[in-house]
């Protein structure tokens, strides 16, 4: 992934909220090669902006990504400013990427979305039978009342046999 070297290659309005006169000269510069599809165009957008658009589909995924899908998000980015350059009708080079990470990132949530059920479909499964408890309960009673009834070293003998081997 390409980073922004210096502060003066890059547009002002990455870090400004309002790009001053000459900045937007550069991005106009930039949109005409870009339109020209002239390859060093590409490469100085991708210097400047390559941080900003990483920050764009960072937020919009939410951190879900790996470093490797948003580098790969990013080199998406470029790729379809590149392939959509010539037919461009913008002055606004931030708003276009912006536009584009943005979709890029809804994109690959739409695509790595943990599957989900409606909730009218989710079965919840309880092992435990409420008859079979009942049943069991009673018979554990009935076995208790038969221990009681037998003489202390029978029933010690039976409960060490069956219950604590």
């Amino acid at each position: 992934m390409l980073h922004a070297t210096t502060w003066e290659s890059c547009p002002a309005e990455l870090f400004l909220s309002s790009a001053s006169p000459e900045d937007t000269g550069k991005d106009a510069r930039l949109l005409e090669q870009l339109k020209q599809q002239n390859r060093r165009g590409l490469e100085r957008v991708m210097k400047c902006y390559t941080a900003y658009v990483g920050t764009i589909l960072r937020n919009v995924t939410c951190g879900q990504t790996t470093q490797e899908d948003l580098e790969e998000l990013t080199a998406d980015v470029f790729l379809a400013l590149w392939h959509h350059a010539p037919e461009m009708r913008t002055e606004h080079l931030t708003g276009y990427l912006a536009s584009i990470a943005r979709s890029k990132g809804y994109n690959w949530l739409r695509k790595n979305r943990p599957e989900t059920m409606p909730i009218d479909d989710v079965v919840i499964s309880d092992d435990t039978d409420v008859s079979a408890q009942a049943e069991q309960a009673e018979l554990a009673g009935i076995v208790q009342e038969m221990l009681a009834q037998l003489p202390e070293q029978d029933r010690e003998l039976l409960l060490r046999f069956y219950f604590y081997r």
